[in-house]
């Protein structure tokens, strides 16, 4: 299950602001503790808070004076180029609502231009009172529709000619397979040559000199007998 968006505003309840501040502490500093050992990097959290003067630190004052110190020790162009502060992270915020917002600006005018068409074939609206943001946007938004329709129908164009040489290949194949099944059902008549040369040139076979191997063509033979 998902969780629920926080509203990031100022929370004007004392003691509902004091309890969000202490659950959220707690975690950050679990945060920074779980990320500390498990990519084995140097961090630390120093918080403020309108009730106590102290600030309260993470890991402890050496720990922070460390870090500080190897932050201090970088370049001010290295520094610069990795913080984020308060006013960049709301800038980043914006830049992307305002992307969010675009994106559901186009969403919807789509949706409105396809219910003004819908009206308008249905007979219930006409294109008179259009202005002429309205016409150009349908106009879009049809030759849009069109492209899509086009390369649709040359999609199906190209699987009904795959398909049928697929058809047409088995087909032959079929053929082919009844014609050999045609072939090797035919009589198989072994004729002697022997039988032939010794009749003579003028003479022709008698039955019995020829050696019969068909079923069908035996019977045949022994009916006329």
């Amino acid at each position: 299950m998902a969780r629920k968006k926080v509203n990031l505003t100022y929370i004007s309840n004392p003691v509902k602001r004091k309890a969000v501040f202490n659950q959220r502490k707690n975690g950050l500093l679990k945060k920074v503790d779980e990320i500390t050992t498990l990519c084995d990097i140097h961090a630390c959290a120093i918080i403020y808070t309108p009730d106590k003067p102290e600030p309260e630190v993470w890991p402890s004052d050496q720990g922070v004076e460390d870090v500080i110190f190897r932050f201090r020790g970088v370049s001010e162009l290295a520094r610069s180029k990795r913080m984020f502060c308060q006013e960049k992270f709301l800038k980043r915020n914006i830049i992307k609502a305002r992307g969010q917002l675009k994106k559901l600006r186009n969403e919807n005018r789509k949706k409105e231009i396809g219910l003004f068409m819908c009206q308008y074939f249905l007979g219930g609206n006409h294109l008179d009172n259009a202005n002429i943001i309205d016409l150009n946007d349908i106009r879009f938004l049809v030759d849009k529709k069109l492209e899509e329709i086009t390369k649709k129908i040359e999609m199906l164009h190209v699987q009904e000619v795959t398909s049928a040489t697929e058809n047409r290949g088995e087909t032959m194949i079929e053929e082919k397979q009844a014609l050999m099944t045609n072939v090797d059902a035919m009589p198989n008549l072994n004729w002697s040559n022997d039988n032939i040369n010794a009749s003579g040139g003028d003479s022709m076979l008698t039955l019995e000199d020829i050696n019969v191997q068909s079923g069908w063509l035996n019977q045949f033979i022994l009916s006329k007998r």
